[in-house]
């Protein structure tokens, strides 16, 4: 299980659930450009720094499930790094959206939280939480549809910027990723049941 700190240090080659949510009663996105614009900054800012394994956004908030590259060697410097590029991605993002809408003030929530993921079955599980995120807000009743999740991008071979083998290899193959999403569903659908 993940340590309970949600601001826990960034360090090079971890795993991490990165999530934020707008500030106040804020949504972060109001129309299908929103969530493209902001995939595409995500990519631009963070792309060359971490590997993403998973995303969900919604209107009010946002997750994500990455892992950061080895390629800076220093883990104190990789933590910086990634942080000033996560603050310079919610600047352009708020500014963009801020204009937009005419918002006064912030327009996320701050500090952005991540958890260390060091458990590998609590990282597959992670995966289905973050691609179930519309499910349990009551934004579509099937996971596998909603459109602004990484769930279809991992289950399709069109080119995504998602480190999709990555993901697939840490469910031993796309069936058992598909099995693993399917029986947690399941067993979601089956508590709310009760």
């Amino acid at each position: 299980m993940p340590v309970r700190n949600v601001n826990t240090p960034i360090e090079s080659d971890r795993y991490y659930h990165i999530f934020n949510r707008g500030n106040g009663s804020l949504n972060l996105f109001y129309t299908p450009d929103n969530y493209h614009y902001f995939l595409n900054q995500y990519s631009k800012y963070l792309g060359p720094y971490c590997d993403t394994l998973a995303y969900c956004l919604l209107p009010n908030h946002f997750h994500l499930l990455i892992k950061t590259k080895r390629r800076i060697s220093d883990s104190n410097t990789v933590g910086k790094v990634v942080s000033e590029h996560f603050r310079r991605l919610f600047i352009t993002y708020s500014k963009a959206i801020k204009k937009q809408n005419g918002i006064k003030g912030s327009l996320f929530s701050r500090p952005f939280k991540r958890l260390l993921i060091e458990d590998e079955d609590y990282l597959k599980y992670v995966t289905f939480y973050i691609h179930h995120n519309p499910v349990k807000h009551g934004l579509s009743e099937q996971f596998l549809n909603y459109r602004f999740s990484s769930y279809q991008a991992l289950t399709n071979s069109l080119p995504t910027n998602l480190n999709r083998q990555l993901v697939l290899d840490l469910f031993g193959g796309k069936e058992n990723f598909l099995s693993f999403h399917n029986y947690y569903h399941e067993e979601k659908k089956a508590l709310m049941l009760e």
